[in-house]
């Protein structure tokens, strides 16, 4: 599947009594204090902020813009991430990835000099940490004061060069200064002194608002085994079998995953299709008594999202699977086979209804795989 195949993908388908009444009124308290998560795309970066006001942004190349400098050469990794609230922590990293060379069948692996790195064809040097050392990735990291000198001395720069090599990886600049103006706007620190860019003097960094509190998540997974369940699966297939031919299912598929949720109910996971590197599945909700009243199961997202939930595919899970020890759902689709663009997200049953623990999604590829920018987070707790 390629990027526009993702896009499509996504847009079709991504203890006492007392004890207990504190324990859920923390759950509502938390949960209404929640914001929504962002994501954009702006010039070479891309911008994500979770639903706890941490922001992310990260330098990935636009496949359809990108700047002369750049093509042809490969790119290094570069990212800035800041913490909510008025102490909001900036780390950056700066790394270079392995290269893998298709002709040799090797990777290479170049080592990131901070002396060497240059803004612009002049040498930088900044005071990096140490680097990470072995494994694929050459990288440092800055935080507080230097982070925030660094972030100084690249301002109205537009290209850092990674290494002395003519041959070096780059960063461009081109959208930084936006992507970071969209994070201090996400976190209430326009016109105040602790913004990134521009910061003003008309309100200190105390008035900041508070990263709001991690949601609580309950999970109540069931008990007891299913010893029909090949045959609840297979109930369900012939009874939403147009719900199978509206999703392009594999009508004579049979790797289905059928679990308890409750005392009376089963989630059943019917197989659709397979790919070259990735298939999908459709999630259905049924009585035991009756699996032939199962309803499709459609799972709450983000809001910008939204098209992922509503469109003329929605709940099309990518490699969809119920683990019955946690109560939790997951699906993963990815945007191509390398694995450098896609979403991944988790729901918690609990115990009524599924409720989203966790999102991550990146829709322009590019970066180390599976490094996708973390959007939703929560706190799960397990009841038994």
């Amino acid at each position: 599947m390629d990027v526009s195949g993702f896009t499509r993908l996504l847009a079709r388908r991504l203890i006492s009594g007392l004890t207990l009444s504190l324990l859920f009124a923390g759950m509502a308290s938390a949960q209404a204090r929640t914001v929504e998560p962002t994501y954009s795309e702006v010039k070479q970066w891309v911008v994500g902020c979770d639903n706890t006001r941490r922001c992310l942004a990260r330098f990935v190349p636009s496949e359809f813009a990108r700047p002369a400098a750049l093509r042809g050469r490969e790119p290094g990794l570069m990212s800035v991430t800041r913490e909510a609230g008025s102490a909001g922590g900036v780390t950056i990293r700066v790394g270079i990835a392995g290269r893998f060379d298709e002709d040799a069948r090797e990777k290479t692996f170049f080592r990131l000099d901070p002396a060497q790195i240059q803004l612009d064809g002049q040498l930088l040097a900044p005071r990096l940490a140490p680097p990470a050392r072995g494994g694929p990735l050459s990288e440092y990291r800055l935080s507080g004061s230097a982070a925030l000198k660094f972030l100084t001395a690249v301002q109205g720069g537009s290209i850092l060069t990674l290494t002395a090599r003519p041959d070096s990886p780059l960063v461009s600049l081109e959208g930084l200064t936006e992507a970071l103006v969209a994070m201090d706007r996400a976190q209430g620190r326009a016109n105040n002194q602790s913004a990134l860019i521009h910061g003003g003097r008309a309100a200190p960094a105390s008035a900041i608002p508070a990263a709001p509190a991690l949601p609580l998540v309950r999970a109540a997974p069931a008990h007891g085994t299913l010893p029909n369940a090949s045959t609840i699966a297979g109930q369900v297939r012939r009874a939403r079998a147009s719900d199978l031919r509206r999703h392009e299912c594999d009508l004579a598929r049979r790797d289905d995953q059928v679990e308890r949720l409750n005392a009376l109910e089963v989630i059943v996971v019917l197989s659709c299709n397979s790919g070259a590197y990735q298939g999908y599945a459709l999630a259905f909700r049924a009585p035991i008594a009756n699996p032939l009243a199962a309803r499709i199961i459609r799972l709450p997202m983000p809001k910008f999202l939204g098209d992922a939930a509503d469109g003329d595919a929605a709940a099309e899970y990518g490699a969809g699977h119920y683990d019955p020890e946690t109560a939790t759902f997951s699906q993963t689709s990815l945007g191509r086979g390398i694995g450098d663009c896609g979403m991944g997200a988790e729901w918690v049953f609990d115990g009524r209804a599924f409720r989203l623990a966790s999102l991550s999604y990146q829709d322009r590829c590019g970066g180390q795989p599976g490094d996708w920018m973390p959007l939703y987070r929560t706190r799960i707790l397990e009841l038994d």
